[in-house]
């Protein structure tokens, strides 16, 4: 599977990313800073920073960022089956990752390649 992300979408949890003052991991416990990619009612990324980074002002629910094709909210094709998850992809990994125009996540069975095209 493919997952693509555009870039401008996702800036703001760059930027929650890099300021915030800890990250956890996925399922609990310290991490290092970077995205949640999540697979659960559509496929997202979101940040791992603590505290979390907020829908909107006084909003209980977190800013997610839907892989394009995969977002319950617009797409009629966005339920993949299968178990939920979420998987960690650390930002240091990402450099300069404000100079292109997609993130692209590819999953297999057994790997997770993550790459910035544009």
């Amino acid at each position: 599977m493919l997952f693509n992300f555009r870039i401008k979408d996702v800036m703001p949890l760059v930027e929650h990313i890099r300021s915030s003052p800890k990250h956890k991991a996925p399922y609990g416990g310290d991490a290092t800073p970077g995205f949640w990619l999540v697979k659960d009612r559509g496929v997202y990324l979101m940040s791992n920073g603590d505290p979390h980074l907020a829908k909107e002002e006084g909003s209980k629910g977190s800013k997610v960022v839907f892989a394009e094709g995969y977002d319950p909210n617009t797409d009629d094709d966005y339920y993949l089956g299968g178990d939920d998850f979420a998987e960690l992809i650390e930002l240091e990994g990402l450099k300069d990752i404000e100079k292109y125009k997609t993130l692209k996540v590819k999953l297999t069975a057994t790997r997770m390649t993550v790459t910035l095209v544009g």
